[in-house]
């Protein structure tokens, strides 16, 4: 059937982001009717793909691509998942500016050309994880906006580490010229506080693991201000550092503010 078709597409478009020559939703299709010439019965359905105009000469382009795959994906024999993830997160972050252009919505414009929108920055992350051995999928939906109440078309990944699943929206971890992990390895439910997933959902796990989110992984909880802990941290991190507080946002920032000429 026709939606059986577009199926097919969807998956294997979501399932092989390499194949970045290949639009997302655009394809043609032809069947072939029943005996009685009734074409509602057709026996037989067939997708052609559509292609980016835009890629005038695929060999060069594949070559090019491939090049910066095998670039970003060094050094990382004998990394555990977690860091494997990480290492990439943050290297798609420093190639890729969130922009406009006529292969936004690829791999190739965001590996190759360094631009990209979420889309991008999505099937990119995706290949990169699977050439180093971690499973990934392409996961559509909407989101909203911090303080709005639109929602948008918006693309991200779920991820699978130490087998368990998270979710990892790079786009959004990409902020001007700073990178965060506030949407690295997140479950289900942090997920949804802004995100909706959309006609796929039914497929997909459900992330509830924590053990690879960055905060936890990397002991940076606070309940409560500590000092000590916080100091340790900003060494760590050349003065500047990212922590999550389970406690009351504002009176830790009050503490900040008393004790900052010790920090």
């Amino acid at each position: 059937t026709h939606k059986q078709l577009v199926t097919t597409y969807q998956m294997f478009y979501r399932d092989y982001p390499e194949y970045f020559w290949i639009v997302n939703g655009g394809w043609g299709g032809s069947c072939i009717p029943d005996s009685d010439n009734n074409i509602e019965n057709n026996i037989m359905l067939s997708i052609v793909p559509a292609y980016i105009e835009e890629i005038k000469n695929l060999a060069a382009a594949k070559t090019a691509y491939n090049q910066k795959v095998n670039e970003l994906i060094s050094g990382l024999n004998g990394k555990s998942d977690y860091e494997k993830s990480k290492v990439l997160h943050d290297k798609l972050i420093d190639t890729v500016t969130y922009e406009i252009t006529d292969k936004d919505q690829t791999s190739y414009g965001a590996l190759v050309e360094g631009k990209a929108v979420c889309n991008g920055y999505t099937r990119a992350y995706q290949h990169l994880l699977q050439e180093v051995g971690i499973a990934s999928w392409y996961v559509s939906g909407s989101r909203k906006s911090p303080g709005s109440a639109t929602s948008e078309p918006h693309a991200w990944n779920l991820v699978k580490i130490d087998g368990s699943w998270y979710y990892t929206d790079v786009t959004w971890d990409d902020q001007i010229d700073k990178t965060f992990y506030s949407y690295f390895n997140i479950t289900t439910k942090q997920l949804k506080a802004e995100h909706t997933i959309g006609d796929y959902e039914q497929y997909l796990p459900n992330a509830t693991a924590t053990a690879a989110n960055f905060y936890i992984k990397e002991n940076r909880v606070f309940d409560s201000y500590n000092q000590t802990e916080l100091v340790n941290l900003l060494k760590k991190d050349n003065n500047k550092t990212q922590i999550y507080t389970t406690g009351n946002p504002y009176s830790f920032m009050s503490s900040i503010e008393i004790y900052k000429e010790a920090l």
